[in-house]
């Protein structure tokens, strides 16, 4: 056995650094932000149809805690996926950069966005597949894989932070 004494890669490598760097704001100490919607889907929704729930910045980093929550929508095997979508083409729409193939026929109390540990810290434009910061905004929103058979709710929970 070694004993490890690490620093993380986000915040950590600033914290011995000479001279003192302070880390980006959106990884230590910046403001939490919040998008909070819901959508009714009715149960004559069809595969491709979307539901949107609002814009965030590029430069944001996304909370591991913010969660989507659905009412069941369908009586058989039905799924959905929760994207990225460009505003003025600043980004390459990417439908299932969030959450792919969430099972929408049966009631969920929550699924993380961030269910794969490697995407914690990344800015919102890494999500999106984008190789630098194209600035701006993108658009979020759920897309149905599949039709739905019966109504119910969409609700996120996004938090954020930035500057």
């Amino acid at each position: 056995m070694a004993v490890e004494n690490l620093k993380g890669s986000l915040v950590g490598t600033n914290v011995t650094a000479s001279p003192a760097v302070n880390a980006d704001p959106a990884h230590a100490h910046g403001r939490i932000r919040t998008l909070q919607d819901k959508v009714e889907v009715t149960a004559a929704a069809s595969a491709t149809s979307t539901y949107s729930f609002g814009y965030i910045p590029t430069n944001a980093v996304i909370g591991y805690d913010s969660k989507l929550y659905w009412d069941d929508l369908g009586t058989t095997a039905g799924t959905g996926d929760l994207g990225l979508f460009a505003v003025d083409g600043n980004i390459t729409d990417d439908d299932n950069a969030l959450i792919s193939a969430f099972n929408f026929a049966t009631s969920a109390s929550n699924s993380g966005l961030l269910s794969d540990i490697s995407k914690i810290g990344q800015y919102v434009w890494e999500h999106a597949g984008a190789t630098s910061d194209p600035g701006g905004v993108v658009e979020i929103k759920v897309t149905l894989d599949a039709a739905a058979q019966a109504g119910g709710t969409l609700a996120l929970d996004l938090k954020y932070t930035i500057d």
